[in-house]
Parts: structure tokens; sequence; C-alpha cells
């Protein structure tokens, strides 16, 4: 949508400013400082457009997916778990036991969710051919719309054609046309799938 676009640009401008560099000259370091230095005077919202577009630049256009994955989510108090590298994201990633599975790992770690922000999406709240996906949080009624990938887009397909969901995306355990999956359903998940890859790091979710 067109006031997205232009709030991404804004967002890689300011970020060039800040710096008086090309943001593909940037690294982690100076990407996490400047969201730090951002903190003091953005809202919570306007940081989250920042990282958003931030996310996005580095994702789709640079395909620097190890900087995706080091931006934290501003709705955090803090950076939770450890940073996993480029590689170490694909093992993870690999490692799902089940396409449902897997789709619950990309949305926390690929878009940045909370836990019960995955539970909450429904089929509606995707737009295929803008590729973006509205997040709607218990805080107030608070949107946000968040663009999504190739390797997203690829995996809902792929989890629409077999799963057939009718109502929210990932339903809960009887996977009825009831509630999505619960917080402690996605950790488990989290859990389940950090197992098995073997990786020796701490990763979460945030609830």
């Amino acid at each position: 949508m067109p006031s997205t676009v232009v709030s991404y640009v804004r967002a890689l401008r300011d970020l060039q400013k800040h710096f008086d560099r090309p943001a593909d000259d940037l690294g982690r370091e100076e990407l996490l400082a400047y969201l730090a230095f951002k903190r003091k005077t953005y809202s919570s919202s306007s940081l989250n457009m920042q990282v958003c577009a931030l996310k996005y630049y580095y994702r789709e256009v640079l395909r620097r997916q190890n900087l995706v994955v080091s931006i934290p989510n501003p709705r955090h108090s803090k950076q939770i778990g450890e940073v996993l590298t480029t590689t170490e994201m694909r093992h993870f990633i690999s490692s799902a036991r089940s396409l449902r599975h897997r789709l619950v790992i990309e949305l926390l770690f690929g878009l940045g969710l909370r836990a019960s922000e995955v539970g909450r999406l429904r089929l509606g709240d995707f737009n295929a051919r803008e590729r973006t996906v509205t997040i709607r949080t218990s805080k107030g009624g608070i949107t946000r719309v968040l663009p999504y990938g190739e390797r997203l887009r690829m995996t809902l397909n792929q989890y629409f054609k077999h799963e057939r969901p009718k109502d929210y995306l990932i339903p809960g355990r009887d996977r009825s046309d009831g509630p999505g999956i619960s917080v402690r359903g996605v950790q488990y998940i989290v859990r389940m799938t950090l197992d098995r890859s073997r990786l020796r790091k701490h990763v979460y979710s945030c609830p």
C-alpha cells in the first residue's frame, strides 16, 4: 500500500542520513546502535515501522538474512535469546517436524511476531496481491501491516494446499474452526524444533 511504501523509504533515508553512508555498507552493530538511539525519542509504533522497513530492505533487496535476524523486535524490552547466523537460521527452519511447525517458526523469526500474534492470525489478515499481513494486537486494538518475502509466501501456499485452514491460520490442537494455536503451543513448537536442530543456542519466542 502507498502509505507503507512512503514510510519505508523515509525510514531508509533517515538511516543513511544518520550515518552519512549507504545502508548497504552498514553492519549489525551500527544498526543496533541506531535503533537504540531512536528508541529514546520514537514511540513504539514509529520504532516498529522503522524496524519493519529495515528488515524488509535487508531481507528482500540486499538478501542479507544475517542482518534481518540481528534486528530485534522493538516491542521487546530487550533482545530475547541468542542471535542465529544465516546458516543456523536455515538449519533451524529446516529442522521443523512438519509444514505447520515450519510456518510457525517462519512467522516468529521471519516477521518478528509474538507467539500470541501467531495464534490470532486469520486468513482475512493476508493480502496475497500486496504480499502483506495485518497484525492485530490485543492492546487497544492497535494494528500494523507487515510485508513478507518469497520464502514465507511459498510456505503459506504449501500450507494452504495441505492443511486447508478455514478461519484461523493455525488452529489449536483440535484443529477446529475455533481459536488459533495457544502461546504455549507456539513455545512448544520452538522448543521441539530447537531440540531437533541440535543447535547449542538459547532461542525463545515472546508471548
